[in-house]
């Protein structure tokens, strides 16, 4: 499942990112990595970071998007199931695959 939640900002930027990196790292107990990777597609005004958590960790992928001033977004994905890696790998990599889609192609709407 990918959860998706938007927030409308209101002078709380920081804090959104903030807990939404604090949702990422409470998985380093199991996760064996993080990978974080910035994107930027400043034409649209849309910035953001994506984790992929390696390992025995519940959620494989997250992600934040935001313009900064007005919108934030969050998702994680989580399977309804023990974390097995190996098992999970051809679905999180499918998975993987449409979030990026999304986020190259993702735009605000006032």
């Amino acid at each position: 499942k990918v959860f998706i939640t938007y927030f409308p900002v209101k002078g709380d930027f920081a804090d959104h990112v903030r807990e939404s990196e604090k949702m990422v790292y409470e998985h380093t107990i199991k996760a064996s990595s993080i990978d974080a990777k910035s994107f930027q597609y400043p034409e649209k005004k849309v910035y953001g970071n994506f984790y992929e958590l390696k390992g025995q960790s519940a959620s494989n992928l997250q992600f934040y998007a935001t313009d900064s001033t007005k919108h934030f977004v969050t998702a994680y994905l989580y399977f309804d199931t023990r974390p097995k890696p190996d098992s999970l790998a051809p679905a999180v990599d499918y998975i993987k695959k449409d979030i990026k889609h999304m986020l190259d192609t993702f735009e605000w709407k006032n």
